[in-house]
């Protein structure tokens, strides 16, 4: 019912404001764990002084999602249409995880080196270095 309410939603957005919007709004749907390492690293470059244009964040999280939606993770954590996903989160799914998110965080790195530089890309790293490690101690 729900999947159906949010295609229905998804169509009405389209026919009223246009392809652009409809897929801004898609995209923040679905982009939660990025606009979130997004915030921490807005929240890192501000406490050091330094800033980005809002469209380098914005390319930056479509970046992420891309890597993250493309990433073909052991236990399938993209898949929105099972309900048991979450669920199935155990010691077992989460040592396979691991080095997947490592794997994951690298490549987001990778590309965030395409539009970031200098201290700004050094912050990034220092962001994604930091989410690795909280996620091992988890």
């Amino acid at each position: 019912m729900y999947k159906e309410e949010m295609k229905g939603f998804d169509t009405v957005t389209r026919d009223t404001y246009g392809d652009d919007i409809a897929a801004k709004v898609k995209l923040c749907e679905e982009s939660t764990s990025e606009r979130q390492e997004r915030t921490a690293f807005k929240t890192n470059l501000t406490s050091m002084g330094l800033e980005i244009p809002f469209e380098t964040e914005e390319q930056l999280m479509a970046i992420m999602y891309e890597e993250r939606k493309a990433f073909s993770f052991a236990h399938n954590f993209n898949n929105t249409t099972d309900p048991t996903v979450l669920g199935n989160l155990n010691d077992d799914t989460s040592a396979t995880i691991e080095p997947e998110y490592v794997q994951l965080h690298e490549r987001f790195e990778t590309r965030a080196g395409e539009l970031l530089e200098g201290e700004t890309l050094d912050v990034f790293q220092a962001n994604r270095s930091a989410s690795a490690i909280s996620w091992s101690i988890r």
